[in-house]
């Protein structure tokens, strides 16, 4: 398993993205995850701006990992209009993801709605990623997704990940297990193996058990290694390689909602000594 970052480590510093890919590749991580916020956001990008991503890549020997689209809108609303328009938003953001030569893709996989039955929120969910599933299928790409952590997130916990899976039923669709979301939901690590066939990505996370707050590594209360190696029992590895992908564990610290990190490589150089400490199998 190959150790990754994601670049909102530095997008939360407010560094723009060419300069976190440079960062990163400084650092001598070389798997990265790319998270379309701030400057990244899908209103700001453009075939030059895509351009330009691609460049600093292969600049700085970057291999692509997941390429993570956060775009508005609820793809389960019972809205026809803004579902459609959130899907056009989210389509021609996957589509620059390809562009930069990412081939997993983690999406938004809905959010209940206040007086909508839950059903028919989950019925919509499952025919939208079933038609997002098509266009991966034409693409070669591969569909990832998280559990929660909110209560209005469609997939809280890895039994409605496990329903949904099988619901949707395309081998495009693929887990990325958030440590961090784990210990939210009061799922241990020997909860991972419910999902393991579909298993394909990790962000390593860590919190205080009560708030989804991304801390630096270490300074929550996540059983990073248990979960590592669960991971790993669980065939992580093959699943990513049956998709001609490899099996990377992205570094995830920061969030919008928390305060800005000021010394962004300082903290992912801490991530990285504790991790050489914690998961030697790590390959860094």
């Amino acid at each position: 398993m190959n150790l990754g970052v994601v670049s909102a480590l530095f997008s939360y510093a407010g560094l723009p993205q060419l300069e976190a890919l440079e960062r990163i590749s400084a650092f001598g991580i070389l798997h990265v995850d790319i998270l379309t916020r701030y400057d990244a956001a899908p209103s700001f990008w453009s075939d030059s701006y895509a351009e330009r991503l691609k460049a600093a890549l292969n600049t700085g020997a970057l291999k692509p990992a997941q390429f993570l689209a956060v775009v508005p809108g609820n793809c389960a609303s019972i809205n026809s209009n803004a579902v459609e328009n959130h899907k056009t938003t989210l389509i021609r953001t996957l589509e620059y993801g390809l562009q930069l030569g990412f081939r997993l893709m983690l999406f938004n996989q809905g959010n209940y709605e206040v007086g909508v039955p839950r059903t028919r929120t989950w019925d919509n969910s499952v025919g939208f990623i079933k038609d997002l599933c098509a266009w991966a299928e034409e693409r070669d790409a591969v569909l990832s997704f998280e559990t929660g952590p909110f209560l209005y997130r469609v997939g809280q916990d890895l039994v409605d990940a496990r329903r949904l899976l099988d619901a949707v039923g395309s081998n495009r669709l693929a887990f990325t297990m958030d440590t961090g979301h784990m210990l939210l939901s009061r799922e241990g690590p020997e909860t991972v193996k419910e999902i393991g066939d579909s298993l394909i990505h990790l962000h390593l996370t860590d919190n205080d058990g009560m708030f989804d707050t991304n801390e630096p590594l270490g300074a929550g209360g996540v059983d990073l290694r248990s979960y590592v190696e669960a991971a790993l029992e669980a065939g992580i590895e093959a699943n990513a390689a049956r998709h001609g992908l490899e099996c990377v564990a992205a570094i995830e610290i920061g969030t919008p909602f928390g305060p800005s990190i000021q010394t962004p490589q300082r903290v992912l150089r801490l991530a990285t000594q504790y991790l050489r400490e914690e998961i030697p199998i790590l390959e860094m």
